[in-house]
């Protein structure tokens, strides 16, 4: 309610606000296949993934942030994608992906989310003779 120049009048104003919701990655989650095999993909989970040497790999890390994260693994490679090709038993066993995001928030500026993941390699021989040194 309003009062101008002696006349009190009252109006509904309405204005529609609308708010971006931002949050950090989750953890994330690394899947992988393994082509020669199928083109099924797996969920690396807690258990090693099983590779014969010669085979290649492909892991896939994802995970869920507003806005988009970036990846990079730990060998260095910058995306969410990791090729291993022709596995050897000197292989890194551990592959750590990190995704990140830069929230530009009003109240505190740029706030950086992060969070990482690992899977497990477990190297195997097709044939006893093939892995000996």
């Amino acid at each position: 309610m309003t009062e101008f120049d002696g006349v009190i009048s009252t109006s509904n104003v309405t204005r529609n606000v609308s708010a971006r919701v931002l949050y950090g990655p989750s953890v994330p989650t690394i899947t992988y296949t393994i082509p020669t095999n199928s083109d099924a993909l797996w969920n690396a989970l807690h258990d090693p993934i099983k590779v014969i040497v010669g085979s290649t790999i492909i892991l896939m890390c994802s995970v869920d942030s507003v806005p988009n994260s970036t990846y990079t693994w730990d060998t260095g490679h910058k995306g969410r994608i990791l090729t291993i090709v022709n596995v050897t038993r000197t292989t890194n066993t551990r592959h750590n992906c990190m995704a990140k995001n830069v929230m530009d928030t009003s109240f505190k500026g740029n706030v950086i989310g992060s969070n990482n993941s690992f899977a497990n390699l477990d190297i195997l021989c097709k044939y006893k003779f093939a892995c000996e040194f």
